[in-house]
């Protein structure tokens, strides 16, 4: 049947994958990690249109050049056709949101987000899901008090959502509101076993549901590292700052802000840099190259801190990819 697949891009999301793929401690594993990383963002930023590149990374030779249906011919939905105004007082990115026609038939469509707030865009997108939800004959409000639960349970037993219960088994719960463990045996995604382990839980939540709770609606949304830390460094925080509000090491905030610094997401700061270093550690990069930090440190005067060699070399980097200088 026809679908639309909207894909939702922002380059914080290339960072935050460049940062847990230098947590791998495997260096096969990290290369073919690299490997899928630059797939993806070729996907993502080359203007080729989207269905006939998935076409063609799994294999098919397509006759056809355009698909008509991706934001790379052309299309737009109405849901993001409207630009999103930019909070006063505050500067803020450009959001690209695209869409990729994918499986036979598929139509899709997506354009660019406009300047604005990533929680408006979150809002709209929801509002778009709770739409298309409306119209499968699913409660938007019973969808997101099951997820709750759901978030909880996965919590609990430290395990990944969806193996408590998949999106798909969600909805389908959404549709049916099954009362009894018979009815529960029906929903997709559910059978003896997982009805053993949840179905108890799952039907005191449908029935508390219908009582009138809602869990969702009291929880807060949850707040990644790198959110936290973009906020923090847009209210003027210094890396010292951020660190100490986050409760983690200067080191571990260094990292992941330098993972944004090179995919774009946070501009590079000078203040980060100690008196008179920034010119030391740029000649260092021209000359001895910014592959290997230990180099750099060698090079450079032992009072330069490795915190300031992997920032300064993440702008290098950054700059040296788009073609602009990095000074």
């Amino acid at each position: 049947m026809p679908a639309d697949c909207v894909m939702l891009w922002q380059k914080k999301d290339a960072g935050l994958l460049a940062y847990f793929i230098n947590q791998l401690s495997d260096l096969e594993e990290k290369e073919r990690a690299w490997a899928r990383y630059n797939t993806v963002r070729r996907f993502v930023e080359e203007v080729e249109c989207r269905h006939l590149r998935i076409c063609s990374h799994f294999g098919e030779k397509p006759k056809w050049e355009r698909c008509n249906a991706c934001d790379v011919c052309g299309v737009t939905p109405s849901w993001l056709a409207e630009p999103v105004a930019a909070p006063i007082g505050r500067r803020s990115k450009k959001r690209r949101g695209m869409a990729a026609a994918a499986g036979a038939g598929a139509s899709a469509s997506s354009s660019a987000f406009g300047s604005g707030r990533a929680g408006e865009d979150a809002r709209r997108f929801r509002e778009f899901a709770d739409d298309e939800a409306a119209a499968a004959g699913i409660d938007p409000e019973l969808r997101e008090h099951l997820r709750a639960w759901r978030s909880k349970k996965a919590k609990e037993l430290a395990t990944p959502a969806y193996i408590v219960m998949n999106d798909n088994s969600l909805d389908a719960l959404c549709r049916v509101r099954p009362s009894t463990p018979e009815q529960l045996m029906n929903v997709l995604g559910f059978g003896e076993k997982k009805v053993e382990k949840f179905g108890a839980e799952i039907l005191a939540e449908l029935k508390r549901f219908e009582e009138g709770e809602r869990e969702a609606a009291s929880k807060k949304v949850a707040v990644s590292p790198a959110e936290e830390t973009l906020r923090l460094l847009a209210e003027g925080k210094t890396l010292e700052e951020v660190a100490r509000e986050r409760g983690r090491a200067l080191a571990t905030v260094v990292s992941m802000v330098s993972e944004m610094v090179e995919s774009g997401e946070v501009e590079f700061r000078a203040e980060w840099i100690g008196v008179g270093r920034l010119e030391k550690i740029q000649e260092a990069c021209e000359r001895v190259g910014t592959g290997r930090l230990r180099a750099l440190k060698d090079a450079l005067p032992a009072e330069i801190t490795y915190e300031e060699i992997k920032l300064v070399a993440a702008h290098w980097r950054a700059g040296k990819n788009s073609g602009v200088s990095a000074s």
